[in-house]
This record gives C-alpha cells, sequence and structure tokens, in this order.
C-alpha cells in the first residue's frame, strides 16, 4: 500500500488480492474477514491516516465480492522519507483503539456475555495505560533529580561570577 501513499486509494481485485496476500483457496469470505481484513485494519490504521476498507460486490447470485478498496488520506508527495512518518507508541495506541471503534461500531454487542467482556477489555486497556503514565512519571522525576543534582555541584558564587562575566561579555 505504500506506493499508493500519495493517491489516497489502492484497489486490488479478489485474485490480485488473494495472490498478493497469499491467501489459500479454501478460506471463504468469513475467514479472510477474520483473520486477513480485521488484522490489516488494525495493523495498518497506525501508518495510514484514516484507512478504511471496502468490499467491491459484482452482480450475480450470493452478491460476489469482486475487489478490495483500501482508502486513506493521502501524504504529501515532497515526503522522501519513510523513517519520518513512522508511528510512535502513542500513534498506534490511537490507531488501534480507532480501529477497535470501528469494528465494534460494524458489529455491536448483543448477548450480556459480550458486553461484560468488552468493559473488561476496556478496564484492562486503562489499567495499562496508567501503569504507562506511572513509569513514565517516574522516569520524569529521575530526570529531574539527576538535573537538580548537577546544578548543585556547582557553587552559588561560581554560578554568580559565570552569570557577571557573560553578561559583561554581551555588553562589550
Amino acid at each position: 500500500l505504500k506506493q499508493y501513499r500519495t493517491k489516497g486509494i489502492a484497489y486490488f481485485s479478489k485474485e490480485d488480492f488473494h495472490e498478493l496476500l497469499d491467501i489459500p483457496k479454501s478460506y471463504r469470505e468469513s475467514d479472510i474477514n477474520k483473520k486477513i481484513i480485521k488484522p490489516i485494519r488494525q495493523e495498518l490504521t497506525a501508518i495510514f491516516k484514516g484507512l478504511t476498507i471496502q468490499k467491491r460486490y459484482g452482480k450475480g447470485r450470493g452478491k460476489p465480492v469482486i475487489g478490495y478498496q483500501f482508502t486513506f488520506k493521502p501524504e504529501i508527495k515532497k515526503s522522501d522519507d519513510f523513517n519520518k512518518h513512522a508511528p510512535t507508541k502513542e500513534e498506534q495506541n490511537k490507531a488501534l483503539e480507532l480501529a477497535n471503534q470501528q469494528v465494534q461500531s460494524e458489529k455491536a454487542p448483543t448477548s450480556l456475555q459480550e458486553k461484560i467482556k468488552e468493559q473488561k477489555r476496556k478496564l484492562e486497556l486503562l489499567q495499562q495505560l496508567e501503569k504507562l503514565e506511572r513509569e513514565q512519571n517516574t522516569q520524569n522525576k529521575e530526570n529531574n533529580a539527576q538535573k537538580s543534582e548537577i546544578n548543585s555541584d556547582i557553587p552559588s558564587e561560581l554560578k554568580k561570577d559565570l552569570l557577571d562575566n557573560l553578561q559583561n561579555l554581551f555588553k562589550d
């Protein structure tokens, strides 16, 4: 899909899609949805902003799928550096959340057990987020403590002398 990054749209016929991804011929459409389309949507929403995957249907009995259309927000044509556009952890997490919300909107939980399972998953995600925030806060505190130790190593008289010398330099 990266070769279509400046266009914002890519279409693959069903045969090409199966060939490119080495999908077994024994896979039914529901298997393709579960094992291929859903993971693609979760992994690539971090890389391609606004990624949507649509099936294109043909005429005939049973509404056959004839192809897959990937649409996303196109990148600027001048952007040659691929590493510059590599997603950060936060962007990946946000993209995963968006992908999960998109999947959930397609299939809302119907039974009570599914709703409970969904709430537990949300709780686990919140706990993981809280843990990450705590770790980040402790790292920030450690960095601040190290900075204050560095500053306290220099006596205050020496600091004043250095500042006065710098001010005199700029006055001349």
